[in-house]
This record gives C-alpha cells, sequence and structure tokens, in this order.
C-alpha cells in the first residue's frame, strides 16, 4: 500500500453503513484525496536480500474546479529461501518479489453543491512462491526418508533416491521441487459523485475492478519433478452504491442505501505431470503390492528368500502395468478441471442515529441482503493412472471424474445492529452494541478424489460488545477496552484433501474476549502505544471434523472427529503490541532525530491450514521485535533513516499443513510424537530485513 491517509479497523458486523457486506468487520483504508496546492513526496529504501522499494506522489490544483493526484510504488527483492534441488525450472532462491503499482485521482467540483471524485488504478504483482519447509520435529527418521528415497528412486523401489531437507525447519534451505511462479494484474476504477440538496447529500459509488491471476507451483513439494499445478484466476466485478445521508447534529441523524454487486468468476485448473512421476508410480504400485504379498508368504511359513522372490515376482508385472498406463496417457493436462461463477447481490441498508441529548445517543441499523450465484464444474482425468481405485484398480486416487453443469445457490437475510453510547464525562464514554451479520454461503471450485458437495451453506454472526473510550491526563492518554462475544452460526471451517481444500459447514463457533487499546504523549519527545487483546475460542458443536493424518480414509466426510469443545485454530490466547517512540531536536540545529521500537507478542495457537486439532501443527508462542531510527530536515522535509524488521530473526510457521499426498507415500505413522500424525509442511515467515530509506517531502 501507498499514499495512505488513514487505515481504520472495525470490529463485528459492518453491514448497516457499508456497500459490501461485512459479517466480522472491516478494514477500511482511505487514500489520500487530491489537494488544491502543489504537494507531493518520494520514497526510496535499499536493503538486504537486494531489496529496493520506491514510491511517491504528486498533488496539485488543475483549475479553480478541479485538482488532482498521483501515486506509485514500485518494489523488487531476492527471495528469503534457498534450495539446493536442480531440477528443471528450478533456481537457487525461493521468493522472488515484484510489484508495481499506479494511482490517478481526480477531484472535481462543478458547482457549489456537487463533487465528483474519480479513480483509476493499476498493479502488478509478480513472485516465485514461499519457503515451504519440513516441520522437521514431524519427520520419523529414518523411516520416512527411507520411504521417500525408494519411492523416488528412479531405477525401483529401492534406497538411492533423493530426500527433501529435514534437519532444521528454520534454515530457509529446502531440496524439493520449487518452480512456482505467480503474476497477478488487476485494474479498477471508482466514480464517487456527492449532490448536496437541501438538508440531504445523495451520493453515488460505481466500481469496476478486473483481476487475473496465473499461478505455476509444484504440487508436492518433492525433490523430483512430479506433479506441476497451472491455474489461471480471472474476475470481474462491477458495483453500484446510492446513499442518502442527513446532515449531522440533528435529533435524528440517517444514512439510507441501496447497493447492487456483480462477479463473474472463472478458474481454469490443469495437472500436468513431470518426467519423474511415473516413475514414483511405478515404485509406489510396486511396494503396495510386493510388502502384503512378502508378508502373506512369511506367514504361510516360506522362508524370507522364498518369500521375496514369489512377491517380487507378483509385483513386478502390476507396477510395470500401472507405469504403461501412467506413460501412455496424457502427462500436460493429466487432470483438467474448469468452475465457473456468476453472482448477483442486492442489499438494502439503513443507519440510524438519535442523539437524545449532548451526552446520550442511540444508534440503530438494518440490513437486507439477497445472494444469487450460478455456476457449473467439471473436471476431466485423461490420464487413467490419477482414477480412485473404483474406477481404476492401478488407480493412486488423486482425483475422480466429475461434472456439475449447474450449480445454484440462494438466500437471502436480515441483519441488524443496535447501540447506545453514554458520555460518563466530557473525557469518557460508555457503550454496548449488539449486532448480527451474514456470510453468504457458496460453491467448492477444487476438485477432489471423490464426489463431494458443491454447496456449502451461509454464516451466520451474532456480535455483542460493551465498552469504554476514555481520554485521560488532559488528554495526554486514550484508553479504550471493549469486552466482546462473537456466536458464529454454521462456521464455514477449510479440511485439506491432500491437493485441495474443501470447504464445509460446521455446527457453532464461540469466540469471547477482551481488547484494550492504549495510546499516550506525556510530553512532545514521547509517544507511545498499547494494544491487548485476549482470546477464548470454542467450538460449540463441531462433530464432523477431518480425522488425523494416520486415520485411514482420514479426509472430510469420512471418518471423522468430534472437535466439540475445542479450540479453533489461528485464535492466540494473547496478542500484545507495543510501539514507543522518542524525538528531539538534534543539539542546536533545525535538525531533528527519533527513535522507534516496536514489539509483537502471539502465544502459543494451532496454525494447522485444516481444523483437525492436530498437535504437530501448534506454533509456539514468539515475539517478533522491530527498530528505526533516523534524522529529519527542518520542517519534516526531508528524513533518512535505518530501519529493521525481525530483528532477533525469529523463526515462525504462518500456517502448517500435511505433506501432498503424505497418506498415499506412506508419510504418516500412529505414533508421530504421540499423535496420529504424519510429516508436516510449514510456510515460514519473514527474516530479519533492515535497510535504509530516505523520503523527501515538497
Amino acid at each position: 500500500m501507498s499514499d495512505i491517509e488513514a487505515v481504520e479497523i472495525l470490529r463485528g458486523p459492518q453491514g448497516t453503513l457499508f456497500g459490501r457486506n461485512a459479517s466480522m468487520g472491516a478494514i477500511n483504508i482511505k487514500t489520500r484525496r487530491p489537494s488544491e496546492e502543489l504537494e507531493g513526496e518520494i520514497r526510496g529504501s535499499f536493503g538486504n536480500f537486494d531489496a529496493i522499494r520506491l514510491s511517491g506522489n504528486v498533488s496539485n490544483s488543475i483549475s479553480s474546479e478541479a485538482s488532482g493526484r498521483l501515486s506509485f510504488h514500485y518494489s523488487d527483492r531476492d527471495g528469503f529461501g534457498n534450495n539446493t534441488f536442480t531440477g528443471t525450472g528450478n533456481n537457487g532462491e525461493i521468493g522472488d518479489w515484484q510489484d508495481f503499482g499506479l494511482r490517478g485521482k481526480l477531484n472535481f467540483t462543478p458547482t457549489d453543491t456537487v463533487e465528483v471524485n474519480v479513480s483509476l488504478d493499476y498493479s502488478e504483482v509478480k513472485n516465485h512462491g514461499s519457503i515451504i519447509e519440513v516441520l522437521s520435529d514431524t519427520v520419523i527418521s529414518p523411516d520416512y526418508e527411507d520411504t521417500l528415497s525408494a519411492v523416488l528412486n528412479p531405477l525401483g523401489l529401492a534406497p538411492g533416491g533423493p530426500v527433501p531437507e529435514t534437519t532444521d525447519t528454520f534454515d530457509y534451505t529446502v531440496n524439493q521441487d520449487h518452480a512456482d511462479n505467480a503474476d497477478d494484474k488487476q485494474f479498477g476504477g471508482v466514480i464517487d459523485i456527492t449532490w448536496d440538496v437541501g438538508d440531504h447529500v445523495l451520493r453515488s459509488i460505481t466500481s469496476y475492478r478486473d483481476w487475473k491471476n496465473d499461478t505455476f507451483e509444484s504440487a508436492l513439494r518433492l525433490p523430483a519433478d512430479l506433479l506441476n499445478r497451472i491455474t489461471a484466476y480471472d474476475a470481474e466485478t462491477i458495483s453500484h452504491e446510492f446513499q442518502i445521508l442527513s446532515t449531522t447534529g440533528n435529533y435524528l441523524d440517517y444514512v439510507l442505501g441501496f447497493y447492487v454487486y456483480d462477479e463473474n468468476y472463472n478458474i481454469d485448473q490443469q495437472f500436468d505431470m513431470g518426467p519423474d512421476f511415473c516413475g514414483a508410480v511405478r515404485n509406489l504400485i510396486f511396494g503396495q503390492v510386493y510388502e502384503p504379498a512378502f508378508t502373506a508368504a512369511l506367514n504361510g511359513g516360506a522362508d524370507a528368500a522364498t518369500a521375496q522372490a514369489t512377491a517380487v515376482a507378483a509385483a513386478t508385472p502390476v507396477s510395470a502395468a500401472g507405469e504403461g498406463q501412467c506413460t501412455t496417457g496424457p502427462q500436460t493436462a493429466a487432470i483438467d478441471s474448469e468452475f465457473s461463477q456468476d453472482l448477483t447481490s442486492y442489499a438494502l441498508f439503513g443507519h440510524f442515529t438519535v442523539n437524545v441529548n449532548e451526552y446520550l445517543r442511540f444508534n440503530g441499523g438494518i440490513r437486507w441482503t439477497a445472494d444469487g450465484k450460478n455456476g457449473s464444474y467439471e473436471q476431466l482425468v485423461p490420464n487413467d493412472i490419477l482414477l480412485p481405485p473404483t474406477l481404476n484398480p492401478l488407480g493412486i486416487n488423486l482425483r475422480t471424474i466429475d461434472s456439475v453443469p449447474e450449480i445454484a445457490f440462494d438466500d437471502d437475510k436480515l441483519t441488524w445492529m443496535a447501540n447506545v453510547s453514554y458520555d460518563v464525562t466530557v473525557n469518557a464514554t460508555i457503550f454496548a452494541t449488539a449486532s448480527t451479520g451474514f456470510k453468504s454461503g457458496g460453491f467448492n471450485s477444487d476438485g477432489a478424489n471423490r464426489i463431494i458437495p458443491r454447496v456449502f451453506n451461509s454464516e451466520n454472526v451474532n456480535n455483542y460488545e460493551l465498552g469504554i473510550k476514555s481520554y485521560l491526563f488532559d488528554n495526554r492518554m486514550m484508553a479504550n477496552v471493549t469486552v466482546f462475544k462473537t456466536e458464529i452460526e454454521n462456521y464455514q471451517d477449510r479440511q485439506f484433501d491432500g491437493v485441495n481444500f474443501i470447504v464445509q459447514n460446521v455446527g457453532q463457533l464461540t469466540q469471547d474476549g477482551i481488547e484494550v487499546d492504549i495510546q499516550m504523549q506525556p510530553n512532545e519527545n514521547f509517544y507511545g502505544m498499547l494494544g491487548l487483546s485476549y482470546l477464548d475460542s470454542e467450538f460449540d458443536n463441531f462433530s464432523n471434523a477431518t480425522a488425523l493424518p494416520a486415520v485411514i480414509a482420514g479426509v472430510p466426510g469420512e471418518n471423522p472427529q468430534n472437535l466439540t469443545g475445542q479450540r479453533n485454530h489461528f485464535s492466540p490466547k494473547i496478542q500484545l503490541s507495543a510501539m514507543a517512540e522518542w524525538q528531539d531536536q538534534l543539539l542546536d540545529t533545525p535538525y531533528g532525530w527519533y527513535l522507534r521500537g516496536e514489539f509483537q507478542h502471539i502465544s502459543s495457537q494451532n496454525v494447522g491450514a485444516e481444523t483437525n486439532q492436530n498437535p504437530q501443527s501448534i506454533q509456539n508462542g514468539y515475539e517478533l521485535v522491530n527498530a528505526r531510527a533516523g534524522i529529519t530536515g527542518p520542517e519534516d522535509q526531508w528524513e533518512i533513516a535505518a530501519f529493521a524488521r525481525n530483528l532477533t530473526n525469529e523463526g515462525y510457521c504462518q500456517t502448517v499443513f500435511n505433506q501432498p499426498i503424505g497418506t498415499t507415500i506412506g508419510l504418516i505413522d500412529d505414533d508421530v510424537n504421540g499423535t496420529l500424525g504424519g510429516m508436516q509442511r510449514c510456510i515460514l515467515g519473514t527474516p530479519r530485513t533492515y535497510g535504509i530509506e530516505a523520503l523527501f517531502r515538497f
């Protein structure tokens, strides 16, 4: 983001003031408006990983009725990770990043009562994926390494094949196929017109956005060129919002609105086989036939040598047949799927404020939302070896044939909010809020190895808040405290099937907590901030959770486990953030200096990508420290600073997920550190970065 004026974080449902529905909160990002006087800035930084970032903006009046603003940003850096694998299409670095954005804004006031704001923006992002390490303490050594070495051996099922790097999760070094590449482009525009009519303001907001994303990724993350996923996303949206706003400061203030949103969304996805895939399939099938036959022969009384010879003789033609199926079938677009969705959403909303007196206010809002979705899904599996055993006895159960030419979902919901606030003193306000929210249902757009429900239902939210906002010590400190309770019915949860995620509804999730926000400036030199939150999260009903990895057929909807009473993932009990800054004059000069430190603590939480309470995906609590020091010119016209983020180089997992097709390969065990788990993957957080930055304003 660049050229930002303010970022407003709103918790709880926000459907009565905004056109687009927001069931759990909203982040309102305000960009700077055009100015009538010439102003601008240019900012540049350089850091480790050869990181370069440039941004700037300029604004001025164009005529007596119009002014404009132009801003841009550009960044380029090397990847954080190193890959020792040398397969085709791979390079030594992982995570290279480039992005570019441009925004133009025009403010036009043709009359004293009409104001027109037009904004156009374009952005591009190119990157080479994330650093995805093996979570080292989920590996049973040498069993897992031996299994992978045998399966990935191009000469046959025997030790000698490559193995991934499993020793240190946080060394940012991997040995795996990683040819990831993403190209993201989007263009959008907004026309915002306001018209003062007597005691009211009429407002019209029309927006358009076109988004395209082309992604290539190595699907299995192993040291062989096995399977690549190629996905093209394409979305086009247009929305219109019309509001009637009363003037403020009356006994009754209100906003009335109508909103319509239309979206066309398409996903085209295919899986291409790499040159090492069919050999690995041969080894997998050989092992599946060989091991049971060997065990059965021994149980029948044969000696080991005779049993091995008999089992090898039985397994060889079967594995050869599997490899033959694999190699003679299509290698490109071995799996091919298309998903399409059209969405139309309508809403009527109103928000009302009754100013009873200068101390007491009542706020109320109501919203009616109607969503209609129509779509289609088709998945073809041209290469039979990828089919489930029910369709092909030799199939490795990666994907099944699926065709749903027509999918439909329609739902509407009336939501509301009620709030009362009272000024206890001129510097303290207490408030209470009750509100409801609605998150529309939709379609599962990914494929699976079985026929899955394509439709999931809407999510409903009840939210309650009680709090106080205060200014203390002659307005030198602001202290806000909010206690909240959020109930989510038909919670939309994602479950992992080995390659893709599938959304399903679960029962009810309740989250209770308290948030504290403090800002202070005791003198002209010091400024500080403190944010603290406590969260108690519990599933009141979740009887259809996915089984742990080592449970046979542990896929969504089969062999489920009951997680009622358990905590939701990504719900740390404690989060704390603090910032302190000291600034002063540099000796007896017109220059200034400052020193700023930032601290963040996140307590332990389960960061597993699928909600199965796997103990292996618990991320221990960790701390992040940032620092910045700089010198400023007269009237802050320029600034030179040094900065460091994640100063202590803390290693942590942003999310953890099962090794793709780990069950098929055999990377599971009924006693992985006391759990029914298997090998896990960790998407690493950003390591320590540092650099210098210069800023010039005019």
